[in-house]
């Protein structure tokens, strides 16, 4: 797919969040991006924003790493900071 570099506002203003970088543990952050990305597929969204934040980089390795191998996700847009990416379900 064609990068299209779109902000999750200009998606829509109320876009579905997954905020992993609250997480206690890489462990609790990977359980529940799984556990809320199946929720959204279920309930037929089109897409979600997840935000991983910035730090040392190894939440958002792993975010990716995981999105990647996911039946689930077609395409995954980074943001222009690198703190987040919004995801298209297949």
């Amino acid at each position: 797919m064609e990068s299209i570099k779109i902000f999750a506002s200009q998606i829509n203003p109320n876009i579905d969040t997954i905020d992993l970088h609250t997480e206690n543990s890489l462990y609790a952050s990977m359980e529940k991006l799984d556990q809320k990305l199946y929720s959204l597929y279920q309930d037929e969204k089109e897409y979600c924003r997840i935000i991983f934040g910035i730090g040392t980089g190894k939440l958002k390795n792993e975010t990716l790493k995981s999105l990647e191998k996911n039946p689930l996700i077609e395409h995954v847009e980074m943001d222009e900071n690198g703190g987040s990416c919004i995801v298209f379900f297949s």
